[in-house]
């Protein structure tokens, strides 16, 4: 098998940060949308946010050197800065 460029590996890590990024924006669109009692719901059941699930993908692609996870990791983060004060607390 061929090994990959350097701008091929870039693309592709763009494409899954950009991927992700946009995930991220439709989740944060959805709860945005939903009524006080939905969001209050969903605010108990919460297991993490998705700025933290970045967090951990960007650590994880770091040490498996994989360009593509570190990107998904930056996306998620990037489309959860609003609650950044809020990763990794206790959600109750």
């Amino acid at each position: 098998m061929a090994r990959k460029t350097v701008m091929q590996t870039l693309a592709g890590a763009a494409a899954c940060g950009l991927a992700a990024y946009l995930v991220g924006k439709a989740v944060t669109n959805h709860y945005e949308a939903c009524d006080r009692e939905t969001k209050r719901q969903w605010d108990r059941e919460r297991i993490m946010h998705h700025g933290e699930l970045g967090c951990l993908a960007l650590g994880a692609g770091i040490l498996a050197k994989s360009p593509n996870l570190v990107s998904t990791g930056l996306g998620l983060m990037a489309s959860d800065t609003q609650d950044s004060n809020k990763w990794f607390k206790p959600a109750h």
